[in-house]
C-alpha cells in the first residue's frame, strides 16, 4: 500500500505495510516484558519509597474497607497510578532516557 505525503510543495510516496497479527502479538509481548522488567527493577524505586507506598496503600485499604468510599478511593488511586506511570513512560520516551529520578536504563533496554 502506498501513501502520499505532502510536505510544503513536495509530495512523497511512502510504502506502508500493515503489521500482521503475529507481529502485533510479538510487539505486545516485548512491551509487556519490558514493563515487567521496569516494575521489578531494584533501581526503579528506593526501598524506603516502596515501604511507604505499600504502608499507605494497605493502611488506606484497612481504614476505608467497609465504608461507602472504599471503591471511590480504590478507583482514584488506580487512576493516579496509571497517570503517573504513563507520564513517566512519556517523559522517558519508553523507558530509554532518565527523567524525574528514574535512571535504570538497563531495565528499559530490549533483551
Amino acid at each position: 500500500m502506498m501513501i502520499r505525503l505532502k510536505v510544503g510543495d513536495h509530495v512523497e510516496q511512502v510504502a506502508f505495510r500493515p503489521l500482521s497479527a503475529a507481529s502485533r502479538k510479538n510487539n505486545m509481548l516485548n512491551t509487556l516484558k519490558r514493563e515487567l522488567r521496569i516494575a521489578c527493577s531494584k533501581r526503579a524505586q528506593p526501598i524506603w519509597f516502596r515501604v511507604c507506598k505499600w504502608t499507605i496503600l494497605l493502611g488506606g485499604a484497612f481504614a476505608f474497607y467497609g465504608s461507602r468510599y472504599f471503591w471511590h478511593w480504590l478507583a482514584g488511586l488506580t487512576a493516579i497510578g496509571f497517570f503517573v506511570h504513563f507520564l513517566y513512560r512519556w517523559q522517558t520516551r519508553g523507558w530509554t532516557r532518565p527523567w524525574g529520578g528514574w535512571n535504570d536504563l538497563e531495565a528499559g533496554r530490549e533483551s
